[in-house]
């Protein structure tokens, strides 16, 4: 195996020879493909690994092979220190050539290298973290700066810094710094929004100066020199203003600014439901552009409750009503025949109210925190969350009870005429069995629904049909339950088997004696014959 290794060895040598004799030097890349006949690694890797290895091994003890080895290498002007100082020498001129060009050596990653390696991208976050932090570096160190290198990279102040510029050069070419909204300009790394950029900057920097950070300051100023504008009409504004003096038009027709859906195809409606769904928290948020907006609003009764509010409000009167005729809030679900339900319209808002306000009530929302104080204020019942369906199968009990006289529903029963949405005679057994133990825990809601069923003649006791049993079990239940002692019963159990034994012989006697009978009907009708 040593004899292999230092035969290989002799052969990566001489394909360094070759190498040194026709480039003048012994500084092979690492990626450095070419392979020597006959070995499996490259030239670049090897010359890397002798680098490296040669020197652990002479500074560990003097191993005379690779003291041999480091004075062949000599011989030939092996450079033990700058073996990679060749790669970092290209990627310096790279970088030298881009700062020419760019003014800058901020290497954006999607710049595009055509040579072979590592990206000039990635080489340039290297040095800002080897380079930088280490003192055998210090050569290399002095000329990176000498070129400008920046050595802390922040992207999104680079980023700014770059944006800003592209301003500048719009305003050199335009006079002023109101850029439309959609204004995309093309440069070497991409395509930037400029007119999203200062929409951005007019939103963002006024917030983050009223909360004390001291970088927006800076920025602020740098745009004030240039005479950036703070509130400008854009594209958005235009339109706004176009859907406000439709508003205006339509506020002196009608007297409101309750715009119906079917209004001009919708268009204005969806504009005005914008309008009450964000414009309030953004006017509280201090955007000047909503402040303003706001402001207009006001000034024609701007009404930001929606039509949902209008239509809440409608239906809380009448479960004011329907309280003040049968003394409670509780609103049959679907309920087609009572008059104040109308179709069933007030239960499902019943319903809703009680099962969705609850869980938006955690949430701190005002306006459902709102609605709850009204509600209450009312007697509202918050707790029966499941009244809908439990009415609708109550329903379909009494119409089972006004067919068949009773209330025993068959657990297979099925209504055909009205579907219901359980099973009628499972449903049925659950009552049974829930209702009492939730009466007798103290539950308001399931002791009106027992005196709903108590009503109809619900049984809450029902005796099962008993199941098939042997003739057998029958008797050895009917001794135990008369109280006869276990001697008493296994004498019964002895006396059953010879009843059955005696039972076993006369029926063979009978089958025997039937054989004999029909062999003898045979005889006779044989002899007839």
């Amino acid at each position: 195996f040593i004899f292999f290794q230092v035969q290989n060895w002799e052969k990566m040598f001489q394909c360094l020879k070759k190498y040194k004799d026709k480039n003048g030097h012994c500084r092979v890349a690492r990626n450095y493909d070419e392979k020597c006949e006959g070995l499996p690694t490259s030239l670049g890797k090897w010359v890397a690994e002798q680098a490296r290895k040669i020197q652990i091994k002479i500074q560990s003890g003097n191993d005379p092979l690779y003291i041999e080895r480091k004075r062949r290498l000599d011989d030939i002007g092996f450079e033990w220190e700058k073996v990679f100082d060749y790669r970092w020498e290209e990627n310096f001129e790279k970088l030298k050539l881009y700062q020419e060009e760019y003014g800058n050596c901020r290497v954006p990653s999607t710049y595009n290298d055509t040579d072979k390696g590592a990206s000039l991208y990635a080489w340039v976050q290297k040095q800002r973290t080897n380079v930088a932090t280490g003192a055998v570096y210090l050569d290399r160190k002095l000329r990176l700066d000498a070129i400008g290198f920046d050595w802390v990279y922040n992207y999104f102040d680079t980023r700014w810094q770059q944006m800003f510029e592209l301003l500048l050069q719009f305003k050199e070419e335009n006079g002023h710094c109101t850029v439309p909204l959609r204004y995309p300009i093309e440069c070497d790394d991409g395509s930037h929004d400029l007119g999203q950029w200062c929409y951005n900057q007019r939103k963002l920097i006024p917030q983050k100066i009223e909360s004390g950070d001291p970088a927006y300051v800076e920025k602020k100023q740098k745009l004030d020199e240039i005479g950036f504008e703070w509130v400008v009409v854009q594209e958005i504004e235009t339109k706004w203003n176009q859907h406000f003096e439709q508003l205006k038009e339509y506020q002196c027709n009608f007297g409101h600014c309750h715009v119906p859906s079917t209004f001009q195809r919708g268009l204005l409606y969806r504009w005005v439901r914008r309008q009450q769904t964000k414009l309030l928290s953004k006017a509280k948020s201090g955007d000047p552009l909503y402040v303003s907006r706001k402001e207009r609003l006001d000034s024609i009764n701007f009404d930001y409750n929606s039509a949902w509010e209008e239509q809440w409000d409608d239906m809380f009167e009448r479960l004011k009503q329907y309280k003040n005729k049968h003394g409670n809030c509780r609103v049959h679900y679907r309920n087609e025949k009572s008059e104040e339900a109308q179709g069933g319209v007030l239960g499902i808002w019943v319903y809703r109210q009680r099962t969705s306000i609850p869980d938006k009530v955690k949430n701190g929302d005002p306006v459902i925190v709102e609605r709850k104080q009204r509600l209450d204020s009312i007697g509202f019942e918050w707790t029966d969350t499941h009244s809908g369906q439990w009415e609708i199968m109550l329903n379909g009990l009494k119409r089972f009870h006004t067919k068949h006289g009773h209330t025993r529903v068959p657990r297979e029963y099925r209504d055909k005429s009205q579907p219901l949405p359980a099973n009628l005679g499972s449903w049925v057994i659950s009552q049974r069995r829930s209702v009492p133990d939730k009466v007798a825990e103290g539950n308001e809601t399931f002791t009106r629904r027992k005196r709903s069923l108590d009503d109809i003649g619900f049984p809450w006791k029902t005796r099962a049909k008993p199941k098939k049993r042997s003739k057998a079990i029958n008797n050895s239940e009917g001794h135990h339950e008369s109280g006869i002692s276990s001697s008493t019963k296994s004498n019964s159990t002895h006396n059953n088997d010879e009843y059955s034994e005696r039972h076993k012989k006369r029926s063979e006697a009978i089958s025997n004696s039937n054989g004999h009978n029909e062999s003898g009907i045979t005889s006779r009708t044989t002899s007839k014959k």
